[in-house]
């Protein structure tokens, strides 16, 4: 189980729409995911966030690439 690692997150987005609707904010956001690494430095993360006002849930599937 060394390869897996579960991490948590929170912290604020600012945001700014422009167009018909401007709109702009600032909101908490946190969230939670884990991460796989294949390799020393190939890593895979499947990661969950969501923005609180918004009501807002992401889910994102990423790789990461690690320069050591």
């Amino acid at each position: 189980f060394e390869s897996f690692a579960a991490y948590a997150k929170a912290g604020i987005v600012r945001w700014d729409t422009s167009g018909a609707g401007d709109d702009n904010g600032t909101e908490f956001t946190f969230g939670l995911g884990l991460s796989y690494d294949f390799t020393r430095n190939f890593a895979a993360r499947l990661e969950w966030q969501r923005y609180t006002d918004l009501v807002i849930d992401t889910v994102m599937l990423g790789a990461v690439y690690k320069f050591r």
